[in-house]
């Protein structure tokens, strides 16, 4: 009787530890995801203000809006 109690608690368990492992790896994975998006668009900026296509206030604005900063 004891038994198939224990092997359903250890099945549980198990499925509950994948679980929680499952989601920090999404959310790491979409994490790293956005930073290089955020770094992709920041990368832009930088060369379009490096032309001269983006004056001083409008490139901090952009910048700004991106949520970084140098």
């Amino acid at each position: 009787m004891l038994v198939p109690v224990a092997v359903a608690l250890a099945v549980l368990l198990a499925a509950a530890l994948v679980r929680a492992w499952c989601r920090r790896a999404v959310a790491a994975a979409l994490a790293r995801c956005r930073r290089g998006a955020r770094s992709e668009a920041r990368q832009v900026l930088d060369e379009r203000y490096a032309r001269g296509e983006l004056g001083t206030e409008d490139y901090l604005e952009r910048v700004r809006t991106l949520g970084e900063w140098m």
